[in-house]
């Protein structure tokens, strides 16, 4: 067992030993003036937006007084926690050119990696957001807007998505918990195969599930997720059970999910449920495309066709035949 320091608040230059001196305080240094410059930032889109008018009109459809708020959103959470995960828990060499700039590094030994569920980076990341966060919030906003915090997207509140966040279930629960703290409406956007990991206490800090339902036949399903169907249906009626909203997202692939009475049969199971906001049928595109190519990777969609809208209006019409919402 190790002594835990309860007094001390947890940052990237709390954890000892293992982090280099001279690399926190140069990334905190940074940290503060990152914070600074990205609120200027803000203060100044939020300023050019209200000259040209684009905010004071949306201002006429609110009541007075108005909760002016400020989304200060967090990427690059993952590449951060790995590398300051890789300099506390391995040997890292900084390769530097003959001007003394650094060019390159070497890792010397193993190190655990964010989003594997290893409370050792998990908990970096967590450090992470509360350090950066309080940083932010140290400078002043346009029209007093209030701070607020998103990982990886926000869209009228928090929203967790990206790959699949319960892989991250501490990770979440804790960005979820923090969001309602601030007031937000929280989001969840998940495949619910990991649903287990979602406890009642995660859940109870959300406030809509995005559910992500690639197919109702359990062999289609397989073929396309590599995963099994069962677990994503038993995600869904517990949220169903605890009272958790939830919006489907079905992507319509054409030869690939497009089949009738599988769409029917999904429609038939959603309506058992009482928690179904509405279903998003979202028609394949190739937009992605591109990075296959600049990977060197063969896009496994190439010579599948999208969905004409003929197709979506018929996947559309069979949900609502069953008196679902569909968009």
């Amino acid at each position: 067992m190790l002594d835990v320091d309860t007094a001390t608040p947890s940052t990237i230059t709390s954890h000892a030993p293992g982090y280099i001196a001279e690399l926190a305080a140069a990334y905190d240094r940074m940290l503060g003036w990152l914070a600074a410059t990205y609120v200027s930032a803000l203060n100044v889109i939020h300023y050019m937006h209200d000259k040209y008018a684009y905010e004071r009109i949306e201002m006429a459809l609110h009541d007075h007084p108005v909760h002016r708020t400020m989304a200060c959103g967090i990427g690059g959470l993952s590449v951060a926690a790995d590398s300051l995960s890789a300099v506390r828990h391995a040997r890292v060499h900084v390769v530097r050119g003959a001007t003394g700039i650094a060019v390159d590094h070497q890792v010397h030994g193993d190190y655990p990696a964010y989003g594997n569920d290893d409370d050792r980076a998990d908990g970096i990341a967590v450090d992470l957001v509360r350090s950066f966060m309080a940083k932010v919030r140290r400078h002043s906003t346009y029209r007093t807007a209030e701070h607020t915090q998103s990982v990886l997207d926000l869209a009228g509140g928090g929203v967790v998505t990206g790959g699949e966040p319960l892989l991250q279930s501490a990770f979440t629960a804790e960005v979820l918990h923090r969001c309602k703290e601030l007031g937000l409406h929280t989001a969840l956007d998940t495949s619910g195969a990991l649903g287990p990991r979602a406890d009642d206490a995660l859940l109870a800090d959300t406030d809509l599930v995005l559910l992500d339902i690639k197919s109702f036949d359990a062999a289609v399903y397989r073929r396309l997720t590599g995963g099994h169907l069962a677990p994503t249906l038993d995600f869904a009626t517990r949220l169903n059970r605890l009272g958790v909203p939830a919006r489907i997202r079905y992507v319509l692939v054409p030869g690939r999910t497009d089949e009738p009475a599988a769409i029917d049969s999904l429609a038939g199971f959603l309506t058992k449920l009482d928690n179904i906001d509405r279903v998003d049928v979202l028609p394949f595109h190739k937009l992605g495309a591109p990075k296959y190519g600049t990977l060197g990777t063969p896009f496994p969609l190439r010579d599948n066709p999208v969905p004409d809208g003929a197709l979506v209006d018929r996947v559309r019409d069979q949900f609502r035949a069953h008196g679902l919402r569909a968009l």
